[in-house]
């Protein structure tokens, strides 16, 4: 695949490419290039104008925040572009371009598809050590994450990524992180998996 070839599929990506998400702020489409598939993630300047004067470009923030967690080798969407001045049918604003994870599930969805199916989940000790040691590694780095609950754990292959790199900050988690993660993950585990975590 040529670097030609990827700038074509990016200025015609309202055509190429498939809008997964739109929030008004942000978009979210889903392309593929040389059977590769990509995540672009869009912020429209007109729509996060407040934001970007007090946060600045949401799109660098996200960027760098993915490059962080890629550091920590904390397992991620792998950021490979930043784009600044993108427009997406002549609209404005920036983007950050991230590798799919593919096939994957997000981890509230594996659980509860296994509960409202009445089958036990096989791999359940190894997806709560998985948990905890992401988790750990976070800390490590001294990095949080605002928004940690198990629909921002994507399973694939039987191996956890972390997502939704702008949820990331610098400073290490503190307990509001980490009370979420326990609200999320108090209908599916077990005793010993709580008293492990905590």
């Amino acid at each position: 695949m040529s670097q030609e070839q990827f700038e074509q599929s990016l200025r015609n990506l309202h055509q190429t490419g498939t809008l997964v998400k739109d929030r008004g702020y942000r978009q979210i489409w889903r392309f593929e290039q040389g059977g590769k598939p990509y995540y672009l993630k869009f912020y429209p300047r007109a729509a996060s104008r407040l934001k970007r004067l007090v946060r600045g470009n949401p799109a660098m923030r996200e960027f760098l925040r993915l490059q962080w967690l890629q550091k920590a080798s904390i397992p991620s969407p792998r950021a490979v572009a930043m784009l600044s001045g993108f427009c997406i049918e002549k609209r404005q604003g920036d983007a950050v371009i991230m590798e799919a994870i593919e096939p994957g599930v997000p981890l509230d969805k594996y659980l509860n598809d296994a509960q409202l199916d009445g089958r036990t989940v096989p791999d359940h000790r190894e997806l709560s050590r998985q948990v905890r040691e992401l988790v750990a590694n976070l800390g490590r780095a001294k990095l949080g994450h605002d928004d940690l609950h198990l629909g921002n754990f994507l399973l694939k292959d039987d191996k956890l990524h972390l997502l939704d790199g702008y949820a990331v900050r610098a400073g290490g988690l503190n307990t509001s992180d980490v009370m979420l993660l326990g609200h999320s993950v108090n209908r599916y585990a077990s005793a010993s998996d709580l008293q492990r975590g905590w």
